[in-house]
C-alpha cells in the first residue's frame, strides 16, 4: 500500500510537471495511435506492461507485448484509482496517464525501448 500510495503522489506531481511544461512532452505523443485492449500486441503493449510493471509495481504484469487477462486486470486497477472510465481498455484518457507514468520513470532513470511515446494513444 506504501508503494501505490508512493505512486500516487509522484504521479500527481508529474502532473502539474507536464502542466508546467505545456506544450514540450506533448510533441512527443501520438493522439492517432490505435486504443489497445485485451488481444492486442506489439510495441504499445510493452509500454502499457513496461508502466504498470515499473511505476505501478504490478508484478504480475509481463513486459510481453501481449495484452492478456494480468494486463487488463493491473489497467483496470489504475483506472479505478485514477478515476478513469474502467473498462481495461487504453483508449486517449488512460494513455495519457500511462504517458505521464512513464515520463515520471523516466525522470528517475528508468528508460524503455519500445518507442512508448509514438505507440500509446493520448490526448495531445
Amino acid at each position: 500500500m506504501f508503494l501505490r500510495n508512493l505512486a500516487r503522489s509522484i504521479a500527481a506531481a508529474s502532473l502539474v510537471g507536464v502542466v508546467a511544461l505545456g506544450g514540450a512532452t506533448a510533441a512527443q505523443a501520438d493522439p492517432n495511435a490505435p486504443i489497445l485492449r485485451r488481444g492486442s500486441s506489439g510495441n504499445g503493449v510493452k509500454c502499457v506492461q513496461f508502466a504498470l510493471r515499473n511505476y505501478w509495481q504490478a508484478v504480475s504484469v509481463s513486459v510481453d507485448g501481449a495484452f492478456g487477462a494480468a494486463t487488463e486486470t493491473a489497467l483496470r486497477d489504475v483506472q479505478l484509482n485514477y478515476g478513469l472510465t474502467v473498462d481495461g481498455v487504453v483508449g486517449k484518457n488512460t494513455g495519457t496517464r500511462l504517458y505521464m507514468m512513464l515520463k515520471s520513470l523516466e525522470a528517475r532513470g528508468v528508460t524503455q525501448n519500445y518507442n512508448c511515446y509514438w505507440n500509446l494513444p493520448t490526448l495531445t
